[in-house]
């Protein structure tokens, strides 16, 4: 998967975690909207701008990671299933005759919560 198809695919999940949550109308979503709107060229200005600015990655990155460093350091990690969903399938993916797509994985998650079941 190239940088820019999986900056849609992850803006697509994004996309539609703030549809549930927020509705059609809000900022947010509106947001997702319009970046999923771009053409591949302005993406891949975009993704090569942040991948070659060395300074602008760590300041975005650099505390971000530590931050979940810190944060999952003392949690045990629970295998899980992970499945995405979405609407109009891509290059990679094509949707099936009613235009869905269905990933799934085994993965590990650190997080608590009831969303996450062991296998």
């Amino acid at each position: 998967m190239t940088d820019v198809n999986n900056l849609r695919h992850k803006l697509a999940i994004w996309q539609q975690r703030l549809l549930r949550v927020y509705g059609e109308n809000h900022p947010y979503t509106a947001l997702a909207r319009f970046a999923l709107a771009l053409d591949d060229d302005v993406m891949e200005d975009a993704v090569n701008a942040f991948c070659s600015d060395e300074a602008l990655c760590k300041a975005i990155v650099g505390p971000a990671k530590q931050s979940l460093l810190d944060k999952y350091a003392s949690r045990e990690p629970k295998p899980f299933r992970q499945f995405d969903g979405w609407l109009s399938g891509d290059a990679i993916m094509g949707p099936d005759d009613e235009g869905h797509c269905l990933f799934s994985c085994q993965t590990w998650e650190l997080m608590h919560g009831a969303d996450i079941r062991c296998w």
